[in-house]
């Protein structure tokens, strides 16, 4: 790792008065949004779009970010050209342009979407303007969602020296060594109306990514679940971002899922499907088949949830093969399992509430993704996979855990058959959209059931490829969200 801190920063984390990212049909463009025309006219690129990005504000023009973060104006007018300056010149001797990224996976070979074209610092407006080449094939939904006037969310990374508390003037030179305010006080006003925040010295921005939505990645979801105000810094980004690389040629470019197309068509599939059963549940069964799935199926979410023992036991395996194990059975963790796995039975503060309140997005947890899931269809730490050799050990685990979780259709009706007959519960019905509670507007929340798609999709993906996906399997899968 390069010394000093590495610093993340994005499109909205400051509050703009214009849109931060859109697309430049004609110098008017820049005009109209008040940017620097004099650095950032550029000619047209074959096969792109471009498009102009605030990225990032002055402090004495925009304050702190979002995350506590401030960049002086000198400091932005000194190095606001590290943006475009890869090492790498043309035969015209003009810098080529740092690469345009996905979700900061930035290895030389990952893929690239684009380039930064130009870079200004813009001394009326103070903040740092830069011109982007979105390839129009790879970029094409990002493309056609600006046309639209939607925002998509652009992400950059920076070397700084170090950063210095503004409360107390301490200098961290990384995360580990910090003064008493950094980060527990960030944003808070002290009796000299002195906001606290890092004061990021000597700034060299490196990398730019598109982002999607702002999203924490997992490694970040048990502290954000735990206190929704959380303020990120450096060490948290990079948990978020494991594809994430500073190199030391400053030559910077998330991977594309192999089976991204694949899980593209599955989520719309699912999505179509899950808006079938809204309309049943609303409307009222019109088929046999409807009035099983609103009145029986239904019960298959008062199934006993896997123990908190065997849910260590599983927990110690490596996270593919397990996975891997699980979905050849069929067995798809429930929202609250799914809780207990990635956090442990008992590290996760006030768990069950989590879990419920992640559970208001799940209903149109895939209408939801086909509208904008580029962050589920391309995440593959939840990929069922492994060497054929699988631990002993694990499979027996999973064998014991058929009949009680598996959703293929033999186990699961029998256990809808006995949940009927032991528990003599009586006919249920599935709730509508207006009984089910208002989705949580934390972004912990939406960031774990974002999670739990991913995981749904990749397990249904696997399945579908063992040629084990069918219809019953799918109603299932979907009744579990409700």
């Amino acid at each position: 790792m390069a010394k000093g801190l590495i610093k993340f920063s994005a499109t909205n984390d400051w509050n703009w008065d214009t849109a931060p990212v859109q697309l430049i049909h004609n110098t008017n463009t820049l005009t109209k949004a008040g940017a620097d025309n004099s650095e950032l006219r550029v000619e047209k690129t074959a096969g792109q779009t471009d498009a102009l990005v605030i990225a990032l504000g002055a402090y004495e023009g925009t304050g702190a970010n979002r995350n506590g973060d401030i960049f002086k104006e000198a400091a932005c007018a000194d190095h606001y050209k590290t943006f475009i300056r890869s090492g790498k010149k043309g035969k015209d001797g003009k810098y080529d342009g740092r690469a345009l990224n996905r979700h900061h996976k930035n290895k030389p070979e990952d893929p690239k979407y684009g380039n930064i074209k130009a870079a200004a610092y813009n001394k009326n407006m103070k903040r740092i303007e830069l011109v982007i080449g979105l390839d129009n094939d790879k970029c094409a939904e990002e493309i056609q969602k600006l046309a639209e006037g939607k925002q998509i969310n652009v992400s950059m990374a920076a070397k700084v020296a170090y950063d210095k508390c503004t409360w107390c003037g301490y200098e961290a030179k990384d995360d580990k060594h910090r003064c008493k305010h950094i980060p527990k006080e960030l944003g808070e006003i002290n009796k000299r109306g002195e906001m606290c925040s890092m004061d990021n010295v000597d700034p060299k921005w490196f990398e730019l990514s598109i982002v999607g939505r702002p999203a924490d990645r997992i490694g970040m979801s048990l502290k954000l679940a735990s206190d929704s105000n959380y303020i990120k810094t450096a060490s948290d980004y990079l948990e978020m971002y494991p594809g994430f690389v500073v190199p030391s040629d400053d030559d910077s470019c998330l991977t594309i899922s192999k089976y991204a197309s694949e899980k593209r068509q599955l989520v719309k599939k699912l999505a179509a499907i899950e808006k079938h059963i809204d309309g049943v549940i609303e409307g009222g069964p019109k088929t046999s088949k409807d009035k099983f799935v609103v009145e029986q199926k239904s019960k298959l979410n008062h199934a006993d949830k896997i123990s908190d023992e065997t849910m260590e036991q599983l927990r110690k395996y490596e996270p593919s093969k397990l996975l891997r194990a699980l979905t050849d059975q069929g067995i798809i963790f429930s929202p609250e399992d799914f809780m207990k796995y990635l956090f442990g039975s008992d590290s996760l503060k006030d768990s069950d509430e989590v879990a419920r309140k992640m559970k208001t997005h799940l209903p149109s947890m895939f209408s939801d993704s086909e509208e904008d899931g580029d962050d589920v269809v391309n995440e593959e730490k939840y990929e069922p996979s492994g060497s054929d050799i699988m631990p002993r050990g694990l499979l027996q685990m999973v064998k014991n855990l058929f009949d009680g979780h598996s959703l293929f259709d033999k186990p699961a009706h029998g256990r809808v058959m006995r949940i009927t007959i032991v528990k003599k519960m009586p006919t249920a019905k599935l709730s509508t959209k207006e009984e089910h509670e208002e989705p949580s507007k934390e972004a912990s929340i939406k960031e774990l059931a974002k999670q739990y798609t991913a995981y749904k999709v990749a397990a249904l993906r696997y399945l579908d490829e063992q040629n084990k996906l069918d219809e019953e399997l799918i109603f299932n899968t979907l009744v579990q969200n409700r």
